[in-house]
């Protein structure tokens, strides 16, 4: 699968690289993608997160995400979505019909200056996300931080941050 702003969602044959189905435009563009264990496709479009059959594209089911600037999607292993937001909104939505599981707040991220870099879900289910919180001053970032979210209520489990480490953007897996 593959996504791009320009407007194009497309799912790609693994040997030729021929889209064996194309979706143009979809809500206008499609931000982030991520696949199920099933071949079903889930992808941010424009405010929404739409699941899509990884057969032809056809839309499954669509969930609303407004006010989160959702810009992260990742799957975990059940076929339930994680969605996180820029100003540190985190929702599971279930993966079957779109219907919310569980919110919760990042705390430290709330501000429109914080930035979150990548979500993961590990083999347990929770969610593990990356990022630099705002720093003391509103002009500053503070250092690297990872957080790390119970599956089955979005609690907070733990965070840590590197010692004398300046943000930058980092993966997690």
């Amino acid at each position: 699968f593959c996504d791009a702003i320009v407007g194009v969602l497309a799912k790609l044959d693994g040997a030729s690289g021929v889209p064996l189905w194309l979706v143009e435009d979809p809500a206008g563009y499609a931000f982030a993608v991520a696949t199920f264990p099933d071949g079903d496709v889930v992808s941010l479009e424009g405010g929404a997160v739409r699941r899509r059959s990884g057969v032809n594209g056809n839309p499954v089911w669509q969930a609303g995400v407004a006010g989160t600037f959702a810009q992260w999607v990742a799957v975990d292993r059940p076929g339930d979505v994680i969605v996180v937001g820029a100003f540190g909104h985190l929702r599971k939505l279930d993966g079957d019909d779109g219907s919310l599981h569980w919110e919760t707040k990042l705390q430290g991220f709330e501000e429109p200056v914080s930035r979150i870099h990548d979500v993961a879900v590990d083999r347990y289910g929770d969610v593990v996300v990356s990022g630099a919180v705002r720093g003391d001053d509103e002009d500053t970032f503070g250092p690297l931080t990872v957080l790390k979210f119970d599956a089955t209520d979005g609690r907070e489990a733990w965070r840590w941050r590197p010692h004398d480490q300046e943000e930058r953007p980092v993966q997690v897996a």
